[in-house]
Protein backbone atom coordinates (compact mmCIF):
# COMPACT_ATOMS: atom_id res chain seq x y z
CA UNK A 1 0.00 0.00 0.00
CA UNK A 2 0.99 3.89 -0.85
CA UNK A 3 1.92 5.70 2.16
CA UNK A 4 1.13 9.10 2.00
CA UNK A 5 3.28 11.91 4.35
CA UNK A 6 1.61 12.49 7.48
CA UNK A 7 0.70 16.28 6.56
CA UNK A 8 -0.72 15.34 3.26
CA UNK A 9 -2.62 12.27 5.20
CA UNK A 10 -4.28 14.58 7.79
CA UNK A 11 -5.82 16.82 5.10
CA UNK A 12 -7.10 14.17 3.08
CA UNK A 13 -9.22 12.59 6.17
CA UNK A 14 -10.34 15.86 7.29
CA UNK A 15 -11.61 16.09 3.80
CA UNK A 16 -13.25 13.00 4.11
CA UNK A 17 -11.19 10.75 1.95
CA UNK A 18 -10.49 7.20 2.84
CA UNK A 19 -6.51 7.34 2.76
CA UNK A 20 -6.16 3.46 3.18
CA UNK A 21 -8.62 2.64 0.65
CA UNK A 22 -6.76 5.01 -1.66
CA UNK A 23 -3.49 3.85 -0.83
CA UNK A 24 -4.70 0.27 -2.06
CA UNK A 25 -5.75 1.78 -5.10
CA UNK A 26 -3.06 3.40 -5.58
CA UNK A 27 -0.74 0.66 -5.50
CA UNK A 28 -2.97 -1.47 -7.91
CA UNK A 29 -2.96 0.89 -10.60
CA UNK A 30 1.11 1.60 -9.96
CA UNK A 31 1.46 -2.32 -10.75
CA UNK A 32 -1.10 -2.43 -13.62
CA UNK A 33 1.41 0.74 -15.23
CA UNK A 34 4.34 -1.30 -14.43
CA UNK A 35 3.07 -4.42 -16.00
CA UNK A 36 2.19 -2.66 -19.35
CA UNK A 37 5.52 -1.12 -19.87
CA UNK A 38 6.46 -4.87 -19.27
CA UNK A 39 8.32 -4.29 -16.09
CA UNK A 40 9.20 -7.02 -13.46
CA UNK A 41 8.42 -5.88 -9.86
CA UNK A 42 7.99 -7.66 -6.77
CA UNK A 43 4.82 -9.48 -5.44
CA UNK A 44 3.54 -7.11 -2.56
CA UNK A 45 0.33 -9.19 -2.35
CA UNK A 46 -0.75 -12.63 -2.15
CA UNK A 47 -3.23 -12.12 -4.95
CA UNK A 48 -0.46 -11.38 -7.07
CA UNK A 49 1.29 -14.32 -8.70
CA UNK A 50 4.93 -14.49 -8.91
CA UNK A 51 6.61 -15.77 -12.40
CA UNK A 52 9.22 -17.48 -10.52
CA UNK A 53 6.51 -19.96 -8.49
CA UNK A 54 4.48 -22.17 -10.15
CA UNK A 55 0.59 -22.30 -9.57
CA UNK A 56 0.60 -25.11 -6.64
CA UNK A 57 2.81 -22.90 -4.60
CA UNK A 58 0.89 -19.78 -4.63
CA UNK A 59 0.01 -18.64 -1.13
CA UNK A 60 -3.40 -18.40 -0.24
CA UNK A 61 -5.20 -14.99 -0.36
CA UNK A 62 -5.26 -13.34 2.98
CA UNK A 63 -8.11 -12.26 4.60
CA UNK A 64 -8.80 -8.97 5.90
CA UNK A 65 -11.18 -6.80 8.15
CA UNK A 66 -11.45 -3.26 8.69
CA UNK A 67 -11.52 -1.60 12.18
CA UNK A 68 -13.95 1.65 12.70
CA UNK A 69 -11.53 4.08 12.26
CA UNK A 70 -10.54 2.98 8.82
CA UNK A 71 -7.46 0.74 9.22
CA UNK A 72 -7.10 -3.05 7.48
CA UNK A 73 -5.94 -5.73 9.82
CA UNK A 74 -5.43 -9.32 9.43
CA UNK A 75 -8.42 -11.61 10.16
CA UNK A 76 -6.83 -12.70 12.42
CA UNK A 77 -5.90 -9.48 14.29
CA UNK A 78 -7.61 -9.02 17.67
CA UNK A 79 -6.56 -5.40 18.24
CA UNK A 80 -5.98 -2.44 16.19
CA UNK A 81 -2.63 -1.32 15.23
CA UNK A 82 -3.96 1.79 14.83
CA UNK A 83 -6.12 2.95 17.25
CA UNK A 84 -5.58 0.03 19.72
CA UNK A 85 -9.63 -0.50 19.63
CA UNK A 86 -10.67 -3.97 19.85
CA UNK A 87 -11.78 -6.22 16.77
CA UNK A 88 -14.63 -8.25 16.43
CA UNK A 89 -13.63 -11.93 14.74
CA UNK A 90 -13.38 -12.11 11.06
CA UNK A 91 -17.19 -13.73 11.20
CA UNK A 92 -18.42 -11.17 13.40
CA UNK A 93 -16.88 -8.86 10.83
CA UNK A 94 -18.59 -9.79 8.07
CA UNK A 95 -21.83 -9.92 9.38
CA UNK A 96 -21.27 -6.32 10.26
CA UNK A 97 -20.45 -5.60 7.00
CA UNK A 98 -23.14 -7.47 5.02
CA UNK A 99 -25.74 -5.48 7.59
CA UNK A 100 -24.39 -2.56 6.71
CA UNK A 101 -23.09 -1.95 10.38
CA UNK A 102 -18.92 -1.83 9.33
CA UNK A 103 -18.77 1.41 7.75
CA UNK A 104 -15.98 3.66 9.59
CA UNK A 105 -17.79 6.54 9.16
CA UNK A 106 -20.77 5.24 11.11
CA UNK A 107 -21.16 6.70 15.02
CA UNK A 108 -23.64 5.20 16.63
CA UNK A 109 -24.22 7.03 20.01
CA UNK A 110 -23.52 10.61 17.75
CA UNK A 111 -26.44 9.54 15.14
CA UNK A 112 -29.06 7.69 17.85
CA UNK A 113 -28.63 11.24 20.52
CA UNK A 114 -29.14 13.79 17.42
CA UNK A 115 -32.54 11.42 16.06
CA UNK A 116 -33.38 11.44 19.42
CA UNK A 117 -33.43 15.02 19.73
CA UNK A 118 -34.78 15.72 16.06
CA UNK A 119 -38.01 12.92 17.17
CA UNK A 120 -39.06 14.68 20.24
CA UNK A 121 -38.63 17.88 18.66
CA UNK A 122 -41.29 17.20 15.59
CA UNK A 123 -43.62 15.63 18.01
CA UNK A 124 -43.58 19.27 19.89
CA UNK A 125 -44.33 20.84 17.05
CA UNK A 126 -47.84 17.96 15.92
CA UNK A 127 -48.98 18.85 19.58
CA UNK A 128 -48.47 22.51 19.96
CA UNK A 129 -48.43 23.26 16.46
CA UNK A 130 -46.36 26.01 14.41
CA UNK A 131 -45.87 28.26 16.51
CA UNK A 132 -43.67 26.08 18.63
CA UNK A 133 -40.60 26.72 15.42
CA UNK A 134 -40.54 30.25 16.71
CA UNK A 135 -41.87 30.70 20.25
CA UNK A 136 -42.99 27.09 22.01
CA UNK A 137 -45.36 27.24 24.71
CA UNK A 138 -43.38 26.76 28.37
CA UNK A 139 -45.84 24.49 29.34
CA UNK A 140 -45.47 22.15 26.41
CA UNK A 141 -41.40 22.30 26.82
CA UNK A 142 -41.98 21.64 30.47
CA UNK A 143 -44.03 18.56 29.30
CA UNK A 144 -41.40 17.41 26.67
CA UNK A 145 -38.79 16.70 29.41
CA UNK A 146 -37.67 20.67 30.71
CA UNK A 147 -35.93 21.09 33.51
CA UNK A 148 -37.35 22.87 36.96
CA UNK A 149 -35.20 22.64 40.06
CA UNK A 150 -38.55 22.69 41.78
CA UNK A 151 -40.20 19.44 39.45
CA UNK A 152 -36.94 17.63 39.76
CA UNK A 153 -36.12 17.95 43.31
CA UNK A 154 -38.58 18.69 45.06
CA UNK A 155 -41.01 16.68 43.10
CA UNK A 156 -39.11 13.97 42.33
CA UNK A 157 -38.78 13.75 38.95
CA UNK A 158 -35.21 13.73 38.61
CA UNK A 159 -35.46 12.04 35.01
CA UNK A 160 -35.45 15.56 33.93
CA UNK A 161 -31.97 15.61 34.55
CA UNK A 162 -31.27 14.00 31.39
CA UNK A 163 -34.72 14.77 29.48
CA UNK A 164 -34.37 18.34 29.25
CA UNK A 165 -31.06 17.45 26.75
CA UNK A 166 -34.10 16.56 24.18
CA UNK A 167 -36.37 19.09 24.31
CA UNK A 168 -35.52 22.92 22.58
CA UNK A 169 -36.51 25.78 22.33
CA UNK A 170 -37.77 26.79 18.77
CA UNK A 171 -35.97 25.80 15.44
CA UNK A 172 -32.86 27.96 15.62
CA UNK A 173 -32.26 26.09 18.97
CA UNK A 174 -32.65 22.82 17.96
CA UNK A 175 -30.49 23.44 14.52
CA UNK A 176 -27.56 25.36 16.53
CA UNK A 177 -27.30 22.29 18.82
CA UNK A 178 -27.93 19.61 16.60
CA UNK A 179 -25.18 20.80 14.37
CA UNK A 180 -22.74 21.33 17.04
CA UNK A 181 -23.29 17.93 18.32
CA UNK A 182 -22.78 16.81 14.96
CA UNK A 183 -19.71 18.82 14.18
CA UNK A 184 -17.93 17.71 17.45
CA UNK A 185 -19.39 14.18 18.68
CA UNK A 186 -18.26 11.60 16.14
CA UNK A 187 -14.67 12.74 16.08
CA UNK A 188 -14.41 12.13 19.45
CA UNK A 189 -16.35 8.42 18.70
CA UNK A 190 -14.09 7.56 16.39
CA UNK A 191 -11.18 8.48 19.33
CA UNK A 192 -12.39 6.83 22.55
CA UNK A 193 -15.32 4.62 21.54
CA UNK A 194 -19.20 4.36 21.83
CA UNK A 195 -18.60 3.97 25.78
CA UNK A 196 -16.53 6.07 27.00
CA UNK A 197 -18.83 8.68 24.49
CA UNK A 198 -21.97 7.52 26.59
CA UNK A 199 -20.03 8.50 29.53
CA UNK A 200 -19.05 11.67 28.13
CA UNK A 201 -22.81 13.13 27.05
CA UNK A 202 -23.79 11.36 30.86
CA UNK A 203 -21.53 13.58 32.68
CA UNK A 204 -21.77 16.30 30.89
CA UNK A 205 -25.14 16.38 31.09
CA UNK A 206 -25.06 15.76 34.81
CA UNK A 207 -22.69 18.73 35.20
CA UNK A 208 -25.22 21.45 32.74
CA UNK A 209 -28.20 20.40 35.10
CA UNK A 210 -26.33 20.63 38.66
CA UNK A 211 -25.38 23.97 37.46
CA UNK A 212 -28.65 25.08 36.44
CA UNK A 213 -29.97 23.64 39.81
CA UNK A 214 -27.24 26.19 41.47
CA UNK A 215 -27.61 28.98 40.08
CA UNK A 216 -31.13 29.23 39.31
CA UNK A 217 -34.22 29.56 40.99
CA UNK A 218 -36.35 26.71 41.62
CA UNK A 219 -39.18 27.73 39.17
CA UNK A 220 -36.86 28.67 36.23
CA UNK A 221 -37.22 26.40 33.06
CA UNK A 222 -34.68 25.58 30.89
CA UNK A 223 -34.24 22.98 27.75
CA UNK A 224 -32.01 22.17 25.28
CA UNK A 225 -28.63 20.11 24.68
CA UNK A 226 -25.97 22.86 24.55
CA UNK A 227 -24.70 21.87 28.12
CA UNK A 228 -23.57 18.51 25.98
CA UNK A 229 -22.19 20.90 23.19
CA UNK A 230 -20.32 22.72 25.77
CA UNK A 231 -18.96 19.99 27.42
CA UNK A 232 -17.32 18.33 24.03
CA UNK A 233 -15.92 21.66 23.63
CA UNK A 234 -14.30 21.40 27.13
CA UNK A 235 -13.28 17.65 26.67
CA UNK A 236 -11.49 18.91 23.00
CA UNK A 237 -9.43 21.22 24.89
CA UNK A 238 -8.57 19.45 27.70
CA UNK A 239 -8.15 16.24 25.73
CA UNK A 240 -5.63 17.27 23.23
CA UNK A 241 -3.93 19.63 25.54
CA UNK A 242 -3.29 16.40 27.74
CA UNK A 243 -2.53 14.72 24.41
CA UNK A 244 -0.08 16.83 22.98
CA UNK A 245 -2.06 17.98 20.24
CA UNK A 246 -1.24 21.33 20.05
CA UNK A 247 -3.30 21.65 17.13
CA UNK A 248 -6.56 20.29 17.77
CA UNK A 249 -6.69 22.05 20.82
CA UNK A 250 -6.51 25.49 19.41
CA UNK A 251 -9.24 24.45 16.83
CA UNK A 252 -11.31 24.25 20.05
CA UNK A 253 -10.35 26.98 22.00
CA UNK A 254 -11.68 28.98 18.64
CA UNK A 255 -14.93 26.95 19.01
CA UNK A 256 -14.99 28.20 22.85
CA UNK A 257 -14.33 31.75 21.38
CA UNK A 258 -17.65 31.10 18.82
CA UNK A 259 -19.50 29.66 22.25
CA UNK A 260 -18.52 33.21 23.78
CA UNK A 261 -19.44 35.71 21.46
CA UNK A 262 -22.64 33.75 20.38
CA UNK A 263 -23.79 33.22 24.39
CA UNK A 264 -22.92 37.54 24.78
CA UNK A 265 -24.90 38.39 22.01
CA UNK A 266 -27.89 36.00 23.55
CA UNK A 267 -26.83 37.19 26.71
CA UNK A 268 -30.73 37.19 28.20
CA UNK A 269 -32.16 33.90 26.37
CA UNK A 270 -29.37 31.44 27.34
CA UNK A 271 -28.05 29.66 30.17
CA UNK A 272 -25.05 30.15 30.71
CA UNK A 273 -24.83 28.22 34.39
CA UNK A 274 -25.57 25.34 32.35
CA UNK A 275 -23.14 25.70 29.52
CA UNK A 276 -20.91 26.16 32.10
CA UNK A 277 -21.37 23.34 33.94
CA UNK A 278 -20.74 21.11 31.18
CA UNK A 279 -17.72 23.08 30.01
CA UNK A 280 -16.09 22.24 33.24
CA UNK A 281 -16.99 18.66 33.14
CA UNK A 282 -15.86 17.86 29.62
CA UNK A 283 -12.94 19.43 30.67
CA UNK A 284 -12.76 17.28 34.00
CA UNK A 285 -13.34 13.69 31.33
CA UNK A 286 -10.93 15.08 29.35
CA UNK A 287 -8.23 15.06 31.55
CA UNK A 288 -9.25 11.73 32.93
CA UNK A 289 -9.53 9.98 29.67
CA UNK A 290 -6.16 10.89 29.19
CA UNK A 291 -4.82 8.90 32.59
CA UNK A 292 -2.79 5.91 32.28
CA UNK A 293 -4.52 3.33 33.39
CA UNK A 294 -4.11 -0.39 31.83
CA UNK A 295 -5.57 -1.22 28.94
CA UNK A 296 -7.58 -3.71 29.62
CA UNK A 297 -8.95 -2.08 32.94
CA UNK A 298 -10.14 0.65 31.00
CA UNK A 299 -12.23 -0.81 28.81
CA UNK A 300 -13.84 -2.74 31.68
CA UNK A 301 -14.13 0.17 33.40
CA UNK A 302 -15.47 2.42 30.80
CA UNK A 303 -17.60 -0.63 29.69
CA UNK A 304 -19.59 -0.95 32.83
CA UNK A 305 -19.80 3.04 33.19
CA UNK A 306 -21.12 3.04 29.87
CA UNK A 307 -23.64 0.48 30.63
CA UNK A 308 -24.94 1.89 33.86
CA UNK A 309 -25.16 5.49 32.05
CA UNK A 310 -26.90 4.40 28.77
CA UNK A 311 -29.21 2.36 31.94
CA UNK A 312 -29.68 6.13 33.14
CA UNK A 313 -30.55 7.74 29.67
CA UNK A 314 -33.30 4.80 28.70
CA UNK A 315 -35.15 5.11 32.27
CA UNK A 316 -35.33 9.01 31.69
CA UNK A 317 -36.38 8.84 28.10
CA UNK A 318 -39.27 6.36 29.69
CA UNK A 319 -40.44 8.88 32.02
CA UNK A 320 -40.51 11.30 29.43
CA UNK A 321 -43.02 9.53 27.44
CA UNK A 322 -45.04 8.63 30.15
CA UNK A 323 -44.99 12.51 31.06
CA UNK A 324 -46.20 13.21 27.20
CA UNK A 325 -48.33 10.45 26.88
CA UNK A 326 -50.22 11.66 30.50
CA UNK A 327 -50.75 14.90 28.32
CA UNK A 328 -52.04 13.98 25.22
CA UNK A 329 -54.90 11.93 27.31
CA UNK A 330 -56.34 15.03 28.96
Amino acid sequence: MIKFPEPLDKLLRALGINTNRLGWKLHYWKQDWQRKRGRRIPSQSPYDPSPERKPDELPKPRKYKQCRCGQLSLASDTVCNTCGRKLPSYGAWLVYKYLGLAKPEFNYVSFIFIFLIGVFFIWQIAVSGAQALLTPNNRIVFHFGGLTTNAAIKEGQYWRLFSFALAHYGLMHVLFNSMAIYQVMPHFEREIGPWRTVVLITLTQIGAALAHIYFYSPYTPTAGASGVAAGLVGFGIAWNHFMGRHAEKQFFIQWLMNFAVFSFIFYRSLNHAAHAGGFFAGMFLGWLYSQGLPSKHKDFLYGIAGVFCLSLWIASILFLLHSILSVLRV
